[in-house]
């Protein structure tokens, strides 16, 4: 391989051949042919000059603006997700959405730590359960085993003071807050 090309990683994984871009020379340094600036021969190259000031103060929000964002922002916090086409997030990330969401401007303070007190008692809980209950019931031969079981537990040894005890207590103070 010449030292005018070798092997890149692509941006998706392959490897492939490509020149390499030609590399800007101080104006002091002896070369065969100088790079082209683009313009006339012993012309000095154009200097990129640094924005003004007053274009990097940011552009004051109308009335209308601020609606259009408040509006959209309550769009994206009350309208679910395309259950068909969006996946659900993994767990690791309704943790980080607790923790470090931008949901509160504080980053430590009472409502990130309600936020965060609500993930671990409510969310967490009842996704880990609602998607257990979905994986059985995607397949036929999963939902017949856990209802094996579950008859079994119920009818055998402890299983009737388990049901009558704590799953009906449980699963009735569940019904009772989330519907």
């Amino acid at each position: 391989m010449t030292e005018a090309t070798h092997a890149r990683p692509s941006p998706n994984g392959h490897r492939k051949n490509s020149p390499q871009a030609p590399q800007p020379t101080p104006a002091n340094t002896v070369r065969n042919s100088p790079p082209s600036t683009g313009g006339f021969e012993g012309a000095p190259a154009e200097r990129e000059t640094a924005p003004e000031p007053s274009t990097l103060q940011p552009k004051a929000l109308t009335r209308g603006d601020r609606l259009r964002l408040v509006l959209r922002a309550a769009h994206a916090y009350w309208v679910p997700p395309t259950l068909l086409t969006d996946p659900p997030p993994a767990y690791r990330d309704l943790a980080a959405y607790a923790h470090r969401g931008a949901w509160t401007a504080n980053p430590y303070g009472p409502v990130r730590g309600l936020g965060v007190a609500w993930h671990r008692a409510v969310s967490l809980p009842v996704t880990l359960v609602c998607r257990y209950v979905e994986w059985v019931a995607q397949r036929p031969a999963r939902a017949l085993v856990v209802f094996g079981l579950w008859k079994l537990l119920i009818l055998t040894g402890p299983g009737p003071w388990l049901a009558d005890h704590i799953v009906r207590p449980v699963a009735a103070a569940a019904a009772w807050v989330l519907l």
